[in-house]
């Protein structure tokens, strides 16, 4: 996120706490919306920016959200939405990078923490990290049904699926037991911490790169 976005972003956050209470809980369901759509972050601090001045100005005269954008808010999200520049093909590719990117920092993140406490538990050097199928299929566990629940939320923030959740949770967990089964456990990759540490910078630094050039 660049500085401008950042300043935006803040600057919605302090006319957020203008509003009334109920307002505010309707626009909660209005920005998780926001978030997931094909626009940049910066345009999404926009959206919310010509949202938070519509609203403010019609509590002031009295009215609810209902009376200013309609009852249907997805539909009004959705309008509102696509009068904003789309993400480009370039910065499409360039949000997938960056995904997989942090979730590749996040699961050797958890493994260079966790890497002591199993090598010693193993009798092994507490230095070393090893990155197995076991491993692999834990990390992609945990990511997978991270981002599922984060779409789902989005995607759903208005009206709610719950069987739709739980059956593609279950068909997550299902995937994985069944790979974490038939997978034979097999280290691939042992590194020395400090050299887990260097790439985890590296990550780190790629990763703000891409979102400064997203936002």
């Amino acid at each position: 996120m660049n500085k401008l976005t950042r300043q935006l972003r803040d600057e919605n956050n302090e006319l957020e706490k203008q509003l009334s209470v109920e307002t505010n809980e309707i626009l909660t369901d209005i920005v998780v919306y926001i978030r997931c759509a094909n626009i940049s972050e910066y345009e999404q601090e926009r959206v919310r920016r010509d949202i938070y001045d519509m609203l403010l100005e019609g509590e002031r005269r009295g009215q609810s959200v209902s009376d200013i954008i309609g009852d249907d808010y997805k539909a009004f999200c959705d309008s509102v939405i696509s009068e904003v520049p789309q993400l480009t093909a370039a910065q499409k590719v360039l949000t997938v990078v960056s995904y997989a990117v942090m979730a590749m920092g996040i699961m050797l993140a958890i493994w260079t923490v966790l890497a002591p406490f199993r090598s010693l538990a193993n009798n092994g050097a507490w230095y070393i990290v090893s990155v197995g199928t076991e491993e692999l299929i834990q990390g992609f566990a945990v990511i997978v049904t991270s981002f599922f629940v984060v779409g789902y939320i989005c995607k759903n923030s208005f009206k709610p699926r719950k069987a739709l959740f739980f059956l593609g949770l279950a068909a997550i967990i299902a995937v994985c037991i069944a790979a974490d089964i038939l997978v034979p456990s097999v280290t691939l990759v042992q590194m020395h911490i400090g050299v887990s540490v260097l790439v985890l910078a590296v990550l780190a630094a790629v990763y703000f790169i891409l979102n400064a050039k997203l936002a």
